[in-house]
């Protein structure tokens, strides 16, 4: 028995091929879609000295069971133009992340939450929706929308963006059983 053959898996011998060593992805998820969804962390995040809260969901359900999605919620809003606080875009952030204070059962804080008052989030589900976003030939996924677990409906969404500029292109990798330098 070789090294390699200690990591067989489903009656699949380890080939080295390309089939079995590339995941084929799109780091986007359809528009539209909705789905149960599980917490796998949650902490406080900067990103261009602006500093948020990110989550991490886990699709449970549906074909895209799985897939993870990030969500961004950007409670120190700023107006994008002027760089000024924005008001309701901070209301809007504040409301869903005590939403998910409260869907999750985690208390919710007097104070500016911590990563270890977000940690008690973490492992519970809720039920999201996933949109797109286009934005200077960038595209990704936003949640817009977070409910109950309990009695949610699921559906994959069909909205895709207009050319997906943020999943590598696919290329054919040489065959690596020959002696062409590569």
């Amino acid at each position: 028995m070789g090294f390699f053959d200690q990591f067989s898996q489903d009656g699949k011998t380890v080939d080295g091929s390309e089939e079995n060593t590339t995941v084929v992805t799109s780091n986007i998820l359809p528009g539209g879609t909705r789905a149960v969804s599980i917490i796998e962390e949650v902490k406080w995040d900067e990103y261009e000295g602006a500093k948020k809260v990110k989550v991490r969901w886990k699709l449970a359900d549906t074909d895209l069971k799985g897939r993870v999605v990030f969500q961004n919620i950007d409670i120190y809003a700023k107006n994008f133009n002027t760089g000024e606080p924005d008001p309701k875009k901070a209301f809007r952030a504040a409301n869903v992340l005590k939403r998910l204070f409260m869907l999750t059962g985690a208390p919710v804080p007097d104070a500016e939450p911590t990563n270890a008052d977000f940690a008690q989030m973490v492992g519970k589900m809720a039920g999201i929706a996933i949109e797109l976003w286009e934005m200077n030939d960038r595209s990704g996924n936003w949640v817009s929308e977070i409910q109950p677990a309990k009695g949610f409906e699921s559906k994959v969404g069909t909205e895709m963006p207009s050319e997906q500029t943020t999943a590598p292109a696919a290329t054919k990798q040489p065959d690596l059983n020959t002696n062409d330098d590569w």
